[in-house]
């Protein structure tokens, strides 16, 4: 079997995961495993909640370009909030776990460091940076990060974002991580000054 779709209403958390979690976790373990790592997208939309773990492309597409392809398994599931999101995750081997997706998951950088460790490519899409950014502390976030990419949106934009931003490079940085490439879209309410620092953090910056 290369794919599992399940769309599923009138069910708990604990229902989902006390049945399709650990099939989860196994189909995932005997598959064939890609090359490019295991890709996870978290998304909540529009009151939507998904969970999708599968090959993304070659390992060097950018997460923005991130395909899933074969072996996937998706999980639809009504009135699970961000908790749930990340409690059916933990089903997904995390040392596998190379790419990441999130889209309006309002979790911090921290926790989904602390869930998936070894991540090398990241595609934030409309999470408030001072969610997303907060609770930074003294400790190591995303030690293997490379790629990272923010899409922002007309209800998730904030005038502390570009501040926001260069703290987390910051912190990055303290830690001896430059990234090799970040990807800013929708970013034109982050002033241009703020953003040419922004570019000096990095290695390569795409607006």
């Amino acid at each position: 079997m290369d794919c599992l779709f399940l769309d599923l209403l009138d069910v708990t958390v604990d229902d989902v995961s006390g049945i399709i979690g650990p099939y989860l976790r196994d189909y995932l373990q005997r598959r064939r495993s890609p090359e490019s790592g295991l890709g996870l997208e978290l998304s909540y939309y529009n009151g939507y909640p998904k969970v999708v773990a599968g090959d993304p492309g070659r390992g060097d597409v950018p997460p923005s370009a991130m395909e899933w392809m074969d072996n996937l398994v998706t999980i639809f599931i009504e009135d699970l909030k961000s908790d749930s999101l990340l409690a059916l995750a933990t089903y997904v081997p995390r040392e596998e776990i190379n790419h990441l997706r999130v889209r309006g998951v309002l979790i911090s950088a921290a926790v989904f460091s602390a869930k998936f460790p070894y991540v090398r490519e990241i595609n934030f899409l409309g999470i408030p940076l001072d969610v997303l950014f907060s609770n930074l502390d003294q400790d190591e976030i995303f030690p293997h990060l490379q790629r990272l990419c923010i899409t922002f949106d007309r209800h998730t934009k904030r005038p502390s974002d570009g501040g926001l931003l260069k703290t987390f490079l910051d912190h990055l940085e303290s830690f001896g991580n430059r990234l090799d490439q970040l990807e800013l879209h929708k970013s034109d309410h982050i002033h241009p000054r703020v953003r040419e620092e922004i570019r000096g953090m990095v290695r390569e910056l795409i607006l």
